[in-house]
């Protein structure tokens, strides 16, 4: 009887001990999925226009939609400046800020300050002019220049 109660005993601790280790891998994959949710509501943030983050930029006729943040990515640009506050913009009759500039290369300038946005202190740097032909690249340098981005 002493020995069957021993192995009841034992077969009792082994249950719990298999349910314990059951309920903390739950929980490691709780907590993971809790970390992939915030990582994606911070993805997500930059992406929706909240009331004041988004704004539009007619570059040449082109209108390019963004976000202050991602305009604000780089220090000391004409971007920081033109959102400063300190310096009167010119506007397009619908709101849009007016940039007299070509826009054929403007993609480039916000992807540039996407992705400097996303990962700051990525190095090498996210981004790339592989394939971009000579030309289009002393053009790009030379609206970098401009916009005073001259990380890019």
């Amino acid at each position: 009887v002493v020995h069957g109660i021993e192995q009841q005993g034992k077969e009792i601790k082994r249950r719990r001990v298999a349910e314990d280790e059951r309920l903390t891998r739950e929980e490691e994959k709780l907590e993971e999925k809790e970390q992939q949710r915030e990582i994606m509501r911070v993805r997500l943030k930059m992406f929706l226009c909240e009331e004041g983050r988004c704004l539009t930029l007619d570059v040449g006729g082109e209108k390019f939609v963004t976000t202050k943040d991602t305009l604000l990515a780089v220090p000391d640009t004409l971007f920081t400046a033109l959102l400063s506050g300190n310096f009167a913009v010119d506007k397009t009759p619908e709101g849009h800020i007016m940039l007299d500039r070509d826009p054929t290369h403007f993609s480039y300038i916000l992807n540039y300050l996407r992705g400097t946005r996303e990962n700051p202190n990525a190095n090498p740097p996210l981004f790339s002019l592989k394939g971009l032909p000579l030309h289009a690249a002393h053009h790009l340098a030379q609206e970098a220049e401009f916009y005073g981005l001259s990380s890019l």
